[in-house]
């Protein structure tokens, strides 16, 4: 998946139009960089399946989100005091 973006202000539409008919000319190479970009792009084509049949088996994907989200926040803190009170600690050490 490509997003082509021109800038209406720094661009002539002449120009414009000769850009977007290159682009949507352009062949699919099959580069590995861009097997690895259509790879992406049909990973999140997945989750949303995923999600779908989750909704589907009644699970609240926002509830569950919003857990995971909170968990990932109070680990988030945990590990920061931890790596503070480490840092407290060597810098005492260092007196």
């Amino acid at each position: 998946m490509n997003v082509f973006c021109l800038g209406g202000k720094v661009i002539g539409s002449a120009l414009a139009w000769e850009l977007i008919q290159t682009f949507l000319a352009a062949h699919f190479s099959g580069a590995l960089r861009h097997k690895r970009r259509q790879a992406k792009v049909q990973a999140l084509v997945d989750c949303e399946e995923v999600l779908t049949r989750l909704a589907k088996a009644g699970i609240d994907i926002d509830a569950l989100a919003a857990q995971f989200q909170d968990e990932g926040a109070r680990g988030f803190v945990k590990s920061w005091k931890e790596l503070m009170a480490c840092m407290a600690s060597k810098r005492e050490a260092l007196k």
